[in-house]
Parts: structure tokens; C-alpha cells; sequence
């Protein structure tokens, strides 16, 4: 059995004291181990792919969602040419973790004692394809929501020293000045239905909630093997109202102006470029996006 493989975006000052309080468990243990930061340049990909190809019996990622996300990108690139995923693990230490949090892993020094509990689950991975307005595709993964729109425009306005001093809020605070915004017209396509219209944002995702006990996507699980897509158009300060009250307070029924479809792939094409995001990280001028999932495809340590 190969080392354990930590790929750790030192950033954070959490991160920093995570890794050490792992490799110091690791090392009481008798486990061996290797370290690979992540750079502004290399933010994952290749080191995960790297340790796979090298024989790791188990990747622990320390970081937010894009540090996983682009881990879990590069040992997708690996399993295409034919190598065995080993283990992922997660030591949250992002701003979101929205991936994490769903499956009940937390931040702080408790999510790293749990990296030796023996339990596996199996997790989805999302797959999507971008066309960029010059007409290049790029292919990308994701693990917890795609969000075309309004929500987006909010995610591309935040900047670091928000997210480091509000937390997580800091989206929430940021998507206040975005609510009275107008709708962005698309073109959504699904196996067994369509919209076409103006939609103040278009979500899909296999996570059920947001941190803070914000419910997203009611249906939704990690190991669906479908995504839950929901198209939001609201027009109102009332309809606004009525987001809240079933987001926060758990109501049943959705209100009309959240649309909620089971789907397998789903197709958006905006009128105009309109930005993107996989998991909270930003693409800007997307002219289409194609999404669908990977039913199983990651083991997790959980």
C-alpha cells in the first residue's frame, strides 16, 4: 500500500495547522505520507494526478472547494487513462465548503481525527462543458453546483479580503445587491423539457444546502446519480419573500417562481455571454454549458 497523499493549499493559516495536527496523527500511526502544496498556478490537478500515478492509497485534500475541485479534476484525468482512484478524503478549510458540509464533514481539528474512520461512500461527480464566446470548450468537473446568472455576477464581485474577513455570509451579503437585478434571457434544455426566458439565475446541483442551513436543492444528494436543476425567476420583493421562507424555514412546497427538475444533463444557452460557476470559482463569458453527471465515479472517505 502506497503513502497517503496530502495536496494542501497553504493559503489559510487553518490549513497550515490542519496539515500539521494530520501529518503529526500520520506519523503516531506509522502511515507514510507526502506533501504537495498547491500554487496560484497548479491548484491541484497536477499534484492529485501526480499521486495517483505514484501509487497513493488515499488523497486528503486541506482546502475549500476549488482546491477539491481541482484535485478531483486531476484524478478524473488519471482514471481516464485507466488508473484506480484511490480514497479522497477532506480536511475543509475553505470558505464554503459546500461539498464537505454535505457529507456531514466540518471545519476544525474534529475533521481531521476523522480521516481514519474506515467508512467509504460513494460520490457523483458533475461534469461540464464549457463553450467560451470565442467558440474554445473546456471541460471541467464539479462536485457540489453550477450556477449560471445573477448568482454568478455575485460570486465574480467577491473579493478575498471579504470571504476571509465575513466567512461564508460574505456570498449572502454580496447577493443582496444583486436581488433587484434583471433576468438573464436563456435557452435551458433538459431530456424532457425546456425554458425559454428571462431567469434571474439557473442552478443545478447534487448537494442539498448551502451553509447555514439554506436549502438549495430539497431533492438533492451527493450520490443521486442525477442532478436536481432549478430555475429561479424572481420578479418581486413578495416572490423574494417567499424564496426565504422556503429556503430558511423548510416549507414544503416550493414557491412557482422556483423550478425544480430531475434531470441526467442539462443544456443553458444564454442570449449573450453571461458568466458561470462550478462550486463558487468563476468563468467569465460562457456562450453554452453542457452538465451532466457521473454517477458513483468518487470514493470518499467519510
Amino acid at each position: 500500500m502506497g503513502p497517503w497523499a496530502i495536496v494542501l493549499n497553504p493559503i489559510h493559516a487553518s490549513g497550515r495547522r490542519r496539515c500539521a495536527e494530520l501529518t503529526a496523527l500520520l506519523a503516531d500511526r506509522g502511515i507514510p505520507w507526502t506533501l504537495h502544496r498547491t500554487t496560484p498556478v497548479h491548484e491541484g490537478a497536477e499534484q492529485a494526478a501526480a499521486a495517483v500515478c505514484a501509487g497513493a492509497a488515499r488523497i486528503v485534500v486541506v482546502g475549500g472547494d476549488g482546491t477539491v475541485r481541482s484535485a478531483v479534476r486531476g484524478m478524473m484525468a488519471v482514471e481516464g487513462e485507466g488508473a484506480d482512484l484511490p480514497p479522497l478524503a477532506l480536511v475543509p478549510t475553505g470558505t464554503a465548503n459546500l461539498f464537505a458540509r454535505n457529507l456531514g464533514i466540518t471545519p476544525g481539528p474534529a475533521s481531521v481525527s476523522r480521516q481514519f474512520a474506515p467508512e467509504v461512500r460513494r460520490a457523483d461527480v458533475g461534469i461540464a462543458v464549457i463553450r467560451t464566446r470565442t467558440g474554445a470548450e473546456v471541460r471541467e468537473v464539479f462536485l457540489a453546483a453550477v450556477g449560471l446568472g445573477r448568482d454568478a455576477a455575485t460570486i465574480m464581485g467577491l473579493t478575498d479580503r471579504a470571504k476571509r474577513v465575513l466567512g461564508w455570509p460574505a456570498y449572502l451579503v454580496a447577493g443582496l445587491r444583486h436581488l433587484g437585478d434583471a433576468g438573464t434571457r436563456v435557452h435551458v434544455r433538459w431530456h424532457d423539457g425546456e425554458f425559454r426566458g428571462p431567469a434571474w439565475s439557473v442552478l443545478a446541483g447534487n448537494v442539498a444546502g448551502l451553509p447555514g442551513l439554506i436549502r438549495v436543492f430539497p431533492r438533492a444528494a451527493p450520490d443521486a446519480g442525477d442532478l436536481e436543476l432549478l430555475v429561479c425567476t424572481p420578479r418581486s420583493v413578495r416572490d423574494w419573500a417567499r424564496i426565504a421562507c422556503f429556503g430558511l424555514l423548510g416549507q414544503d412546497e416550493a414557491p412557482a417562481v422556483l423550478a425544480y427538475h430531475r434531470c441526467a444533463w442539462v443544456e443553458i444557452v444564454p442570449a449573450a455571454p453571461a458568466p458561470i460557476h462550478l462550486d463558487g470559482e468563476p468563468f467569465p463569458n460562457v456562450a453554452r454549458l453542457r452538465i451532466s453527471v457521473l454517477p458513483g465515479a468518487l470514493s470518499v472517505a467519510v
